[in-house]
């Protein structure tokens, strides 16, 4: 815009001799030279106004420039924002301790549940091969057991009861019934001679009941 007013006030100075002298010669009328400087003041003043101040564009430039040059000072940290910082970190640091020990023992109640598991089945498997075992021998002994081993474990258990074993008689296989034999246990019912402190002899009846599973003998008096 500056270098428009300017050249409007250069034309406008050199077309004002130009007007003068073609007035001159066409003797027009003299109002018609007042236009040319009219004009000219009018383009000078409008260009001096609009040309800018050099002494207020260096000082605008220096304000800029030493702007420009001021160093940024960088705020300090305000102590207040420091401390809840670290207290926001340390309050994660033991959120994040608590959550380590929970999941420390969530992990230690998940293994004592696997070993108790692995130790009740341990106790069962093994409580199964026992039962087993005690099936198979009970098994064996059922058909190791005869009425002759009953009565042979009778008549050894009832002699010890006798003052003088040596002196002990048993029934002939024809004087009684043989014994009886039921899921691994055995019943007998016989009697015992044998001689007393004073020489002389006692028949005593009994009843016997044997355990297959113990091998024990039970005698009981009998009143037959």
């Amino acid at each position: 815009m500056v270098y428009v007013f300017a050249f409007l006030t250069i034309v406008s100075a050199l077309a004002f001799p130009i007007l003068l002298i073609r007035v001159l010669l066409k003797k027009s009328r003299g109002r018609l030279l007042f236009i040319p400087p009219i004009a000219f003041f009018i383009f000078s003043v409008l260009g001096g106004y609009s040309l800018p101040d050099q002494n207020s564009a260096s000082v605008k430039q220096e304000e800029v420039v030493t702007v420009e040059k001021i160093p940024e000072v960088a705020d300090e940290p305000d102590a207040t924002v420091l401390a809840a910082e670290e207290e926001a970190a340390a309050e994660a640091a033991v959120a994040a301790e608590k959550e380590a020990a929970i999941e420390a023992e969530a992990v230690a109640a998940e293994v004592a549940v696997i070993e108790k598991e692995e130790a009740r089945a341990k106790e069962e498997k093994a409580a199964a091969l026992k039962a087993a075992a005690l099936k198979a021998q009970e098994e064996e002994a059922n058909r190791a057991l005869t009425p002759s081993t009953v009565e042979v474990a009778c008549e050894q258990k009832a002699q010890q009861l006798l003052k003088l074993p040596n002196t002990a008689r048993f029934p002939g296989v024809m004087e009684t019934k043989p014994a009886s034999v039921l899921n691994n246990e055995g019943a007998w019912s016989s009697w015992i001679e044998g001689e007393n402190s004073f020489g002389g002899t006692v028949r005593t009846y009994f009843d016997c009941y044997y355990d297959g599973n113990l091998g024990i003998a039970t005698i009981l008096p009998s009143d037959n």
